[in-house]
């Protein structure tokens, strides 16, 4: 892949931040309020403004510059991150949390808009497998960062490390530059917006095999929200003083088993045949380990299906 690697490590490093970012906005808010109401509506809202921005941030993409598109995001992040180390109160950290949903979803989309565009469409599932492979990493080292930073240091700390990731992978995206397809530079009015929003719906009605991959999508949305809620109030009842550590052990076992998923998925031929299939079972066996998980608060148990769920979300990502 050569130099064109850098643009997917830059990603990770940006993942690892946050992944550190998560655990601790969880633990803050839940130690702040006590309340699970407010730990459930701060990642809801985190999903919310993702959701939101989803509905415009393919069509922006597809009229703009990807790179500034995911600079800007990147700076903006990284900037409401900043102010919650100088403010932190659970308002703000809800406010932070939509926004950050939000503008992740213009990274998002012009990341993977661009892949196919770097690195070429018929190494799709090597590419899609190795940053699969990356995020799983990044999971690993922001979890377990977060849960012994967090037993050394203050919060504040850790989230000035995620705010300096985004800074960092901003810098690295303003001097790698490539070229962009972008199928039309002229402004657009809200009227054609709405119209092209009408043509992507009409499209993916046309195309089941679309609409069936959104609608599993769409649940696991829900899922992860929930898992999500879920993890820190585990964490929690294994632990009341060190429920970051433990949250943060929970996320890294997790990643270890996506580390192991991206690293078999490609050298099995039959998934190359069988993509539908492969989605749809390996959704459903990362939901049973969500409930399993879920459901004990004995270590073992809590760590093999971690372990498990991870493997199995990863090998659908991929």
């Amino acid at each position: 892949m050569g130099k064109k690697v850098y643009f997917l490590y830059t990603k990770a490093f940006s993942d690892i931040g946050s992944m550190m970012e998560l655990v601790v906005m969880n633990a803050v808010i839940y130690s702040m309020t006590k309340s699970t109401t407010w730990l459930a509506a701060v990642l809801a809202l985190r999903v919310c403004g993702g959701i939101l921005t989803s509905l415009f941030s393919g069509i922006i993409a597809d009229r703009y510059n990807r790179r500034k598109l995911m600079i800007f995001s990147d700076i903006a992040r990284g900037i409401c991150i900043l102010i919650l180390c100088i403010f932190p109160s659970p308002v703000l950290f809800a406010i932070a949390a939509f926004i950050i949903g939000a503008l992740g979803s213009f990274f998002s989309v012009s990341f993977s808009a661009d892949l196919p565009q770097i690195f070429g469409e018929e190494n799709s599932l090597k590419i899609n497998a190795f940053i699969s492979r990356l995020a799983a990493i990044s999971m690993v080292i922001g979890f377990l960062g977060s849960a012994f930073l967090s037993t050394v240091v203050d919060y504040r700390v850790i989230i000035g490390i995620d705010a300096i990731s985004y800074f960092l992978s901003a810098f690295v995206l303003i001097f790698y530059k490539w070229e962009n397809t972008v199928k039309n530079k002229k402004n657009k009015n809200w009227k054609q917006w709405i119209e092209d929003l009408k043509e992507v719906k009409n499209y993916v009605f046309l195309k089941p095999f679309l609409l069936l991959v959104f609608i599993v999508f769409l649940f696991q949305t829900f899922s992860a929200s929930s898992h999500n809620v879920g993890v820190p109030i585990l964490a929690e009842q294994m632990s009341t003083e060190n429920a970051t550590f433990f949250q943060g052990l929970i996320w890294g076992v997790w990643g270890i088993g996506g580390i192991l998923s991206t690293w078999l998925i490609p050298k099995i031929s039959r998934f190359k045949r069988h993509f539908l299939f492969m989605y749809y079972g390996t959704s459903i066996l990362t939901s049973i380990g969500f409930i399993l998980f879920l459901s004990n608060q004995i270590l073992w148990i809590v760590f093999f299906f971690a372990f498990f769920t991870g493997f199995f979300d990863n090998a659908a990502g991929t």
